[in-house]
This record gives C-alpha cells, structure tokens and sequence, in this order.
C-alpha cells in the first residue's frame, strides 16, 4: 500500500492507493513551489492546494468514494479504452503539434484521464514533460502503472485522485492542462474551469472536451462508428459550445477558441473543444 499525502489549511489526508508504486515527492503546505523541469528536478506527483475560492454550492468529494466509483466501472472503462486507441494516439499527435510538446519541458495534468491512456501517448511523444493522469476513480491507479512500467515512462508521470471541481494542485502549477470526454460528469462545468484556470501557470493552455480529435481522419472515425467503438450519452455541442463562450466571458479570458469540425459525413459528429490560455 502507498500513501499519497494531501495538505489543505493544515489538515491532511491520507490517499490510500492500493498497490501502486506511486508515492514520491508528495508535499506540505509549507513546501516552497517546485522547479519547473529542466531545471533538474523532477515535480511531486502530489501537489497542495491554495485556501480555496471553491463554489460552495457545488458538492466537493474530498476523498475516494468507492461506492460509486469502484472497480468494476473501471475495469469495463479501460477495456473501452483499450479498444479505441486511436482515439488517443490521433488526440496526442494533435495536442504535441499545436502546443509544441516535443521540444519543451513542463508539467501537464489529464483531468478525468480515467486509465491514462491520453497521457501515456503524450508521454512518448513529449520527452521534457512530466504528467500527471488524475482521475474520481483511484481503480485506475494500477493499470495505470502498469501501462506505464511496459511503456518506460513510469518515472515521466503519475496518478493523484482529483475530484475536477475541487483539484488538489497549487494555483499557478501547470503549463497544459487537458481534459477528454470528462466534462459532462462534473458536478459544475464552471466550477471545473475555473478549477483548471487557477492551476495553470499564467501563459499555460488549457484544451477540455469530448468527442474525436478536431484533425481525426473521417475514414478512421467512420471506421471506429461502424464497428461501435465510439459514442456517448447524447448531447448538444452546439449548447456545449455556448456555455464554453459564457463561461470564459465570466473568467475575462481573451484568449480562447471554441473548436468544432464540420465533418462530411452527419453521422460522424466530432464533438466540441475549448481552448484557453491564462
């Protein structure tokens, strides 16, 4: 068993993860921030949060609930995973290109990243970034190290427990910070944003949204529909994309970009994107 130590207003709790060589470099609320990398250190895979700006109206989990979020949903979601991985290999390829990945060192997050499969292909294809998957579910936290081991990038990320609307890293701590097909579990999609908008580092990009990437060939998601590996709860990206816009004029963010791509075929809808910039 490890424990992942997490510090808030001189409080702690202990994460128990079971399994899992995770454990390094956890932190205290007296710490002094971390060294970005390339300047020889290597950041916590647990960071501490600041005194909190939360919206109290939302719910906050403040530890694993393993009655609604087990293992079995976490078993049958990797097997999902699994089965599309050009999903995120397509994803990766996009992200590394359009923030420049492959040639710069810095520290990024998956919020919801369940397996970690995002974050696996950005890490072979980001040698200077360290990242972290964070996940509601700490059932993936094994598989997730595992993957990781048979990759060799275990030592290049890690898995912190993370509720997206109330996340346990210190404000200012991130360059890039993602999110796929999570956003629509959130208990608050403003509290979430704004949640990302305080952990990036100022000049960090977030990009949040579900559906294929914007530069997936059409024959490869015709490919994934027709075989019924991809799909959803139904939804409206068009709304979607209206509460992205609302909420940026909320944060006084000038520098964002709603991404939808009009595809040929109507059967293959490829979601909505936010793009922002702190």
């Amino acid at each position: 068993m490890n424990l992942f130590q997490r510090v808030r207003g001189g409080a702690t709790l202990l994460l128990t993860v079971a399994g899992v060589g995770l454990g390094h470099g956890c932190r205290n609320a007296n710490s002094a921030s971390p060294p970005r990398l390339g300047e020889g250190a290597r950041p916590p895979v647990v960071a501490t949060v600041d005194e909190h700006r939360q919206d109290t109206s939302v719910s906050m989990l403040q530890h694993p609930d393993y009655q609604h979020f087990g293992e079995a949903g976490a078993v049958r979601f990797n097997q999902v995973a699994k089965s599309r991985p050009i999903i995120y290999k397509r994803l990766a390829e996009y992200l590394v290109d359009r923030f420049d990945l492959s040639t710069r060192p810095g520290i990024g997050i998956d919020i919801g990243g369940g397996p970690g499969d995002l974050v696996l292909e950005l890490t072979a294809r980001s040698e200077q970034f360290y990242w972290i998957s964070s996940d509601i579910n700490t059932w993936y936290a094994r598989s997730f190290a595992e993957d990781a081991l048979k990759r060799g990038v275990l030592q290049r990320t890690g898995f912190v427990f993370a509720n997206a609307c109330d996340l346990p890293f210190k404000s200012s701590y991130a360059d890039l910070v993602l999110s796929r097909g999570a956003y629509q579990f959130w208990p608050s999609l403003e509290q979430g944003v704004k949640e990302i908008y305080r952990v990036l580092r100022p000049g960090g990009w977030a990009f949040i949204g579900r559906g294929f990437p914007p530069t997936m060939p059409e024959e490869e998601v015709r490919a994934l529909l027709e075989k019924k590996l991809a799909g959803g709860p139904t939804y409206d990206p068009a709304a979607d994309a209206d509460r992205f816009g609302a909420i940026m004029e909320s944060l006084a963010v000038s520098h964002f970009e709603i991404i939808r791509h009009q595809s040929q075929d109507p059967a293959a809808r490829y979601g909505v994107w936010l793009c922002f910039q702190r």
